[in-house]
């Protein structure tokens, strides 16, 4: 098995191949609200038939208070909103999780959407 991976800016990055999986954890929930359908778009049309996207997101929860060690961003996103990106994919996995962290040194909570969405051939 060969595996390639690497580095890049979420920002200006589009994928000029096609992969079988597309993989990003503790990366994707920075991306702004504006820039996630082009995003998305590309990671769909970059998968193979059959293909594998999986990502997690931290999603805001009203009860949840903010993270202490939260840089303030205005990336959040909510409960659903990836999966509603790959309602045309087979959801094999869809969660949401709420967790206890202590980043920062102080003990607080999340929230979290895991998905593994595979593409139609």
């Amino acid at each position: 098995m060969h595996v390639r991976y690497f580095q890049a800016d979420l920002k200006h990055f589009r994928i000029k191949e096609n992969y079988d999986v597309i993989y990003s954890s503790g990366v994707i929930h920075h991306i702004l609200p504006e820039w996630r359908n082009e995003l998305f778009e590309d990671y769909r049309e970059h998968t193979v038939s059959g293909g594998f996207n999986a990502f997690n997101v931290f999603v805001q929860k009203p009860y949840i208070p903010v993270p202490p060690d939260s840089d303030g961003d205005d990336d959040t996103w909510y409960s659903g909103e990836l999966l509603r990106l790959y309602a045309d994919w087979h959801v094999p996995v869809f969660q949401e999780k709420e967790f206890e962290c202590s980043s920062g040194n102080t003990p607080h909570r999340h929230c979290m959407n895991i998905l593994i969405a595979r593409k139609p051939e």
